[in-house]
């Protein structure tokens, strides 16, 4: 009897497949959105109002010309308190250190499993 004609067979060797072309396709995606998240944090973020460059900025406001970014009038003329905005962006800037530290330890883990 040939092992290729039996049904137990085949559906271990499609299941097997299927689950590879889902971890290529998984890790294409992983690779690909990692790049665009890469080229958006490396292409400057200017204010729409006046120019000015915008990268690393704590609190979402232009410096220069004060208003909100993405927005074309300021924190006071939307009503929003800088304080809140502020104590906001920072858990905010927490949240993203914590998420890139557990992708850092992710890719430390997987790179010492392929050793």
């Amino acid at each position: 009897m040939n092992h290729l004609s039996d049904p137990y067979t085949i559906a271990t060797i499609a299941i097997g497949l299927f689950l590879v072309i889902l971890m290529l396709v998984s890790l294409v995606k992983s690779r690909r959105s990692r790049v665009l998240i890469k080229d958006r944090m490396d292409t400057p973020r200017l204010c729409d109002h006046c120019g000015y460059n915008l990268t690393n900025l704590v609190v979402p406001r232009c410096p220069d010309c004060g208003k909100a970014i993405g927005f074309d009038k300021s924190f006071e003329e939307l009503g929003i308190d800088e304080a809140e905005v502020i104590r906001h962006a920072e858990r905010r800037h927490k949240e993203l250190d914590q998420m890139q530290m557990e992708e850092t330890w992710e890719g430390e883990e997987t790179a010492e499993k392929e050793r």
